[in-house]
Order: C-alpha cells, then sequence, then structure tokens
C-alpha cells in the first residue's frame, strides 16, 4: 500500500532533531527533482557516501613499446604505442600518440612525462627539451643542458603541469635531444616504463 503526503514544511514534532523512516528504508529523489541545501546549512555524513565528488577520470597511462632513435636536435614526437590502462578511451597509442579530451569532460587535468634520453654507444647528449603540447601549439617547456659539453650518454627528464582544457583540445609529448652524433633515442623498458606519458582529470 503506497500513499501520498505533501506539506510545504516537516518540521519535528520536540526538540531539533527529525529523522527520515528507519533502518533498511530507501528516500529517492526523483529524475528531474533538486534537493537544495541552503547557504550555511551543513550535511554531516556518518555513514557511506558514494556518487559524490568525481573519480578523477579521464585517466591514462602509456609508454614507448620500442626504444625511439630520433634525428639529433630535431624537435620530434614522441611515440607511446603501450597503453597501461585507458580509462575513457582517451588516448591514442596508435597513430597520434596523444590524449584527447573526450565529450562532456572539459575541465582542469593533470599531466606527466618521464623519459631518459640516451646517446647511441659512444655517443653523447649535451642538451634535451621536452615540450607539452596542446593542439599543436607549445605550452611548456623544460629543458636540461650538460654545460660541460658531451660528457654523458644519459639525461633523466620529468615534466609536470595543470592544464584547463575544453572538449575535443589534445594532448602530446614533443622532445629534442641534442647529442655527439645523430642516432640518439628515448629509452624503453618493459616492466619499468621507462619513457611514459600519463594524466588525470581533477576533481
Amino acid at each position: 500500500m503506497s500513499s501520498e503526503i505533501k506539506a510545504n514544511k516537516i518540521s519535528p514534532a520536540t526538540g531539533t532533531a527529525f529523522t527520515l523512516g528507519d533502518s533498511g528504508d530507501t528516500f529517492t529523489v526523483p529524475s528531474g527533482g533538486t534537493l537544495a541545501v541552503a547557504s550555511g546549512a551543513t550535511i554531516t555524513n556518518s555513514g557511506t557516501a558514494t556518487g559524490f565528488g568525481g573519480d578523477n577520470t579521464p585517466a591514462f597511462l602509456a609508454k614507448n613499446g620500442n626504444s625511439q632513435t630520433v634525428t639529433s636536435d630535431a624537435n620530434t614526437k614522441i611515440v607511446f604505442d603501450e597503453e597501461v590502462f585507458d580509462t575513457d578511451g582517451a588516448f591514442d597509442a596508435s597513430t597520434n600518440y596523444r590524449f584527447t579530451v573526450p565529450s562532456g569532460e572539459g575541465g582542469k587535468y593533470f599531466f606527466y612525462f618521464m623519459g631518459k634520453a640516451h646517446g647511441n654507444g659512444t655517443e653523447k647528449v649535451r642538451k634535451v627539451e621536452v615540450y607539452v603540447k596542446i593542439n599543436g601549439s607549445d605550452n611548456r617547456m623544460i629543458q636540461a643542458n650538460n654545460n660541460g659539453g658531451y660528457h654523458v650518454n644519459l639525461m633523466d627528464m620529468n615534466v609536470s603541469c595543470l592544464l584547463d582544457l575544453s572538449a575535443s583540445d589534445y594532448v602530446e609529448i614533443w622532445g629534442l635531444i641534442d647529442s655527439s652524433e645523430n642516432s640518439p633515442y628515448w629509452e624503453s623498458g618493459s616492466s619499468t616504463y621507462t619513457t611514459q606519458f600519463g594524466g588525470f582529470k581533477l576533481i
């Protein structure tokens, strides 16, 4: 048996506490309805709250499956052709190696890159640059220099940034390795994710 009560206000009969139903009962706000909490009011959670606050998705992590040899001193897109995870299928690991903001998912995002720039054999590395590009344009760049000349054959690079993006915006990582020869490379690792690119939406 069901019934309906219509009233403009419900107040406790005594004191200031009011209880809705009994243990096991469910109260539903129907589609199209609004549960409004006035400014200055407080919601206290002593149980389990679900479905609030978001879940930091879309989120992804991709890495290079094989070491990527590049031309010395040339800005080149870094290839991330293996996905570790991709919650919304928003990372392209087969063609463009980029993250594209899905429809309805505009907002603030955190991105990070970690990579190892290598000389090949006796080849030495003098300078490394890494660029975060939005829609093909430079947005963030970090540079590492070996000011003593060609004395090392490995440089580690780490980049992180916060970006405010709209749906259909895409983000890529480009890099430059200046070496003593013409075959430096971005190192790969089967389980260590030596060169990787990841990101997630902020709640």
